[in-house]
């Protein structure tokens, strides 16, 4: 799911020519004929969420925009499932669903965030939705457990000093002993950009250089993140969210990129349909 609005407060080119596709698609009829092919397929959409941020808080939210939708996107989302969709709970995909013509939703969370709990899970009840909630096992209860929100306060904290050159140098530090640097267009490009390009590193390595950029850019920074959600729920907070009817599964232990593990590739990897499972 995507937010509405970039950090500048105006809605990026990218999602202004979606939802100028999405209506196109909707005059045209199409939604409606897959909404419909899907429902007689009896189908189940499955909605992948991450963060619930309350929109007085979106300054401080760190994490990518791509995978932050603003409380009241959320409310809106719910009223809409709950109108216009069958929503079903996690533990009714193995039975004989009753034929609808209106799609099924299954709603999802990934990574176990703690707004997951403390902003979602009121609205989950309120509208009477059972939903699956993916958790990060190593590191319940954790704060600021992953490496992609400590990028991009990096780049953000560059952008208001005015350091690019710190930024580029950040960058440019993981190439320098194979004197492969980044491209041009990484170092200037997008954010979702940046942290695809950085998948390659081991998150160790990222963190690292982060540290020491920042401390370059200045010993005395606070290095806590004022953003109060970010962490990821508590095993206690995980056991209330099962008492309340919601399924509980892993996301693996440690969130480790799945394409650039052996095991993983030993595993999941099918040559014969090149995808993955």
């Amino acid at each position: 799911m995507h937010s509405e609005r970039n950090y500048n407060g105006g809605a990026p080119l990218r999602t202004v020519l979606r939802q100028i596709r999405i209506q196109t698609l909707d005059a045209c009829g199409q939604l409606q004929a897959a909404r419909s092919n899907i429902a007689r397929k009896h189908g189940v959409i499955v909605l992948m969420l991450h963060r619930i941020i309350p929109d007085g808080q979106m300054h401080q939210c760190r994490s990518p925009r791509g995978m932050v939708l603003r409380e009241s996107g959320f409310r809106a989302l719910l009223q809409y499932l709950r109108a216009e969709t069958d929503i079903i709970a996690p533990t009714d995909l193995s039975h004989a669903r009753v034929r609808s013509e209106r799609p099924q939703v299954l709603v999802t969370f990934d990574d176990g965030w703690a707004d997951n709990y403390e902003v979602a899970a009121p609205y989950l009840a309120a509208f009477n939705i059972k939903a699956c909630f993916f958790v990060v096992t190593a590191y319940a209860g954790c704060s600021h457990p992953f490496w992609p929100e400590h990028v991009l306060w990096l780049h953000r904290l560059t952008q208001q000093a005015h350091r690019s050159d710190l930024w580029k140098s950040f960058l440019e530090s993981f190439h320098v002993q194979s004197n492969n640097r980044p491209r041009p267009e990484i170092v200037s490009g997008s954010e979702e950009k940046v942290l695809s390009w950085l998948k390659q590193f081991s998150a160790a390595e990222i963190l690292e250089r982060v540290d020491e950029a920042l401390f370059r850019l200045d010993p005395a920074l606070d290095r806590i993140a004022s953003d109060p959600y970010e962490r990821l729920m508590t095993w206690e907070e995980m056991r209330s969210l099962a008492k309340q009817g919601h399924m509980l599964a892993s996301h693996t232990c440690t969130h480790p990129l799945l394409t650039e593990n052996s095991l993983a590739h030993t595993l999941f990897w099918r040559p014969s349909h090149a995808t993955w499972h």
